[in-house]
């Protein structure tokens, strides 16, 4: 396997081996200067070293770090004890300067790993946020990994090292040009953003420059700059910036007459872009300077030789270093020379997106590697490029593919249709494939070939993507049947998926509207209507545009209304839904790390496009400082009247009392009734006979201001409704609420049953009862009074085939 890289590109400026102490535990100290991108610096221990002090072998420790999201085996050891809840990329952490581990928006630095298994390493790296340290710093954090009842621990003493640098000149006809260095590279046209690295020897820089050799390193991109091109008409300037501003893209200089030069200085990132420079970074052993260089996919031709002047500037002396790059043909790499050992199709069949989200496909490598008679380790992924030429020039994810609808390879952006690409690098068993946003159209195809090369043998896997057919969807006709309440409870942590079970049955969805398949809906933030018109027009009520990885699901704001990915503040948390254990699951999860006490709440719709009818679903997710075991052990819907005088409904409490594993005495006598606030969560509990529950117009519990509310009558057999200001609720109104039944044990296990219940007027309540009646004529199925069915009746009034009937 080769190093797996993080979407941080790494730039491993110390590079000692460290080895297994009496201990077995691992310690290294790194320092790095101040930084004004995501480079890092890694300590590098011997996997072989590292498994034996786990008790494994390496084989199995490879195993679970391959698959780092579900294992999650590396872990930070903080104050509050072991976290392996990553709040950067998978396998990362963000730190405070203290070592806590924290959300990326109070972060000062952060840990991650990666390995090398060829090469026997495991390497814990650490970086910090971008031109945040002015000043030398101390850090250390305590990584581990933890293998079943094993741990092993790597303390990592990290020190941000900013040495006094004086104020530049930035005019560059004001400078002294202290020394010259030059270096000149080829580069085929480029269809992707990767890069190739460069040295150039310089010639005693330091001594030029006035500065310590030693802390060159360290100031490096503090004093490395390139020319500014005037935003209005793109000619040169004659000031400088720090080379890292937009990222160190730069585009071709223009005339005073408004001709191209070869000449380049620093632009902003755009698709007139030439070249980009990155990770410079100072060897003071052999007076070299190294960085990347790239280009903007398909801008570059052949015989183009862009340049661009970089300026070591210390004070008012600079030593400048001229890159330049002459784009040449690349040679042709077809197949004609090669031997097919196989092939196969598979086709991919998908809605429009307007989002990354991915359909899995898995090829068979076991049967591929035999055909090509090698290790699936030894295979590569290619696919052919514009010149009909063999390519491994990775474009998108993981060693992956953005393609043109005609399956060559392309960069993402403009020229982009869709993407195949591994789901970890080399993992060819697990191909994504998914689609540019807006890109596709109503029945679509598109059509690639990739390449699984082994010496001078391949085996061909054809992948054609088909572009379902678009409904026509009428909004205006969504009618929502049924009403279901969901309370999700998390832990501070940002982008951690909740882990409660919390759902829908698929039979009831299904009794409901009519389909075990429904559509996920949300409603649509202001925000993002008046952002995207033409997305999202006044008349669209509801978007089924998925903007969350896994989809179906949505960013949303605070209100739970569709927001996309924003930050913080615009999109605080989002949602998605999966289907499992005859369930429709709901997850949730926060932008960032809220702290215990914030509630968030939106409401989501389950659809069956085909006739229109729909679940609405209150969502309320809610971050906890602990999450209360809760077992929901039954729900069930219902109709009340409320009025002006107090209204009573026959009930039979015995099958709730029996699902939560007492009798109707005693869950009266001693438990608790509970209501659903406005902020989503319970009310704290009350008296069901004595006291009760308060609501407001809305629905929400609200037991100090409510204007209606009901209790349970005293020989338990019966909910009883009032209203102290019935004016306030207005005609013909229908309002969805939530209580619940609860039961805590001796060993604090908690059980609720819910009753999801619509408050309707008595006129309502009685067309209710009536539509009960028809619909349910001559179909032999028993109703109560409030519209539920009931499958074994006892004693009280209740409904079959539109008829009334007692059971004594």
């Amino acid at each position: 396997m080769k190093m797996s890289t993080s979407i941080r590109q790494l730039l491993l400026v110390v590079m000692c081996l460290f080895g297994l102490n009496a201990s077995a535990q691992f310690s290294a100290s790194l320092k790095q200067g101040p930084t004004t991108d995501w480079s890092n610096v890694g300590a590098q221990f011997k996997l072989t070293d590292v498994a034996e002090a786990l008790g494994t072998d390496t084989a199995t420790l490879v195993a679970q770090l391959s698959d780092m999201a579900n294992t999650k085996v590396f872990a930070v050891i903080d104050s509050t004890g072991t976290v392996n809840g990553y709040t950067g990329n998978t396998g990362e952490f963000w730190l405070t300067q203290t070592g806590q581990v924290c959300a990326f928006a109070d972060g000062a630095w952060f840990v991650g790993q990666n390995f090398d298994e060829e090469n026997n390493i495991f390497n814990v790296y650490v970086g910090q946020k971008p031109s945040l340290f002015t000043v030398t710093t101390d850090l250390n954090v305590k990584a581990a990994l933890v293998v079943g009842e094993k741990t092993v621990t790597f303390d990592i003493a990290y020190r941000v090292y900013v040495p006094e640098v004086p104020a530049p000149e930035l005019a560059i006809s004001k400078l002294q040009i202290v020394g010259e260095s030059s270096v000149s590279i080829e580069q085929y046209p480029r269809t992707g953003y990767d890069t190739d690295n460069v040295y150039v020897k310089l010639n005693d820089v330091a001594n030029k420059l006035g500065c310590d050799k030693d802390e060159l390193p360290f100031i490096i991109n503090k004093i490395a700059h390139m020319p500014r091109l005037d935003a209005t008409y793109g000619i040169m300037t004659d000031s400088l910036v720090v080379y890292t501003t937009n990222d160190g893209w730069m585009k071709r200089a223009l005339s005073s007459t408004g001709d191209p030069l070869w000449a380049c200085g620093n632009n902003g990132y755009e698709n007139t872009d030439n070249l980009y420079l990155q990770k410079l970074a100072y060897n003071a052993d052999n007076d070299t300077l190294s960085c990347t260089i790239g280009q903007y996919p398909n801008v570059l031709k052949v015989g183009d030789k862009p340049y661009v002047d970089i300026y070591l500037v210390y004070g008012s002396k600079a030593y400048k270093v001229t890159y330049t790059v002459n784009i040449v043909e690349a040679p042709y790499n077809g197949i004609e020379d090669m031997t097919k050992v196989g092939d196969s199709t598979i086709t991919v069949n998908q809605d429009i997106k307007t989002d990354y989200s991915y359909t899995s496909i898995h090829p068979n490598m076991e049967v591929i590697a035999a055909a090509l008679g090698v290790d699936a380790s030894n295979i590569s992924m290619q696919a052919m490029d514009s010149n009909n030429s063999l390519s491994s020039n990775a474009t998108a994810n993981n060693g992956g593919f953005w393609l043109t609808q005609g399956g060559t390879i392309t960069g993402w952006g403009t020229g982009a249709y869709w993407f195949v690409e591994p789901a970890a690098q080399n993992n060819f068993s697990d191909i994504h494939v998914g689609q540019y946003p807006d890109a596709t159209h109503s029945e679509d195809t598109a059509r690639t070939n990739l390449y699984f090369v082994a010496g001078e043998k391949y085996y061909r896997l054809t992948v054609i993507l088909a572009i379902n057919k678009s409904k026509e969807v009428d909004q205006q006709g969504f009618e929502s049947v049924l009403n279901r309440t969901l309370n999700i409870q998390a832990l501070p942590g940002n982008y951690e998926w909740s882990t409660v079970d919390c759902g829908i049955s698929v039979d009831d969805i299904n009794a409901a509207i009519g389909t075990t398949d429904p559509t996920l809906y949300a409603l649509i933030s202001d925000t993002l209507r008046k952002a995207q018109p033409d997305t999202y027009p006044e008349s669209m009520i509801y978007t089924k545009i998925y903007n969350m990885n896994p989809a179906p699901g949505f960013w949303v704001d605070k209100d739970g209304k569709s927001r996309g990915w924003v930050s913080d503040e615009q999109s605080p948390w989002g949602m998605y839904i999966k289907t499992e254990d005859n369930k429709v699951k709901f997850y949730a999860m926060q932008f960032a790390a809220d702290p215990a006490g914030t509630a968030y709440s939106g409401q989501f719709f389950l659809v069956n496009e085909e006739n229109g009818k729909m679940v609405t679903v209150t969502l309320n997710y809610q971050v906890v400082s602990k999450i209360e075991n809760i077992t929901v052990v039954g729900t069930t819907d219902i109709m009340l009247p409320v009025g002006d005088i107090d209204q009573e409904v026959d009930f039979d409490f015995a099958p709730v009392a029996e699902a939560l594993g007492t009798d109707v005495n005693t869950l009266f006598a001693n438990y608790p009734l509970v209501g659903m606030t406005a902020s989503g969560i319970y009310s704290n509990g009350v008296d069901p006979v004595n006291a009760g529950l308060m609501f407001d117009k809305s629905g929400a519990c609200n037991n100090e201001g409510g204007i209606f509310g009901l209790n349970i009558s005293e020989d338990y057999t019966k909910f009883i409704t009032f209203a102290n200001n019935y004016e306030e609720l207005g005609e013909n109104f229908s309002i969805p609420a939530t209580i619940g039944f609860k039961v805590t044990d001796e060993n604090e296990q908690t059980k609720l049953y819910v009753v999801n219940i619509t408050f309707m007027s008595p006129d309502g309540y009685a067309t209710g009862v009536n539509n009960i009646k028809v619909n349910a004529k001559n179909d032999g199925k028993i109703y109560d009074l409030s519209g539920r069915q009931i499958s074994k009746p006892a004693h009280g009034l209740y409904i079959m085939n539109g008829k009334k009937y007692m059971v004594k």
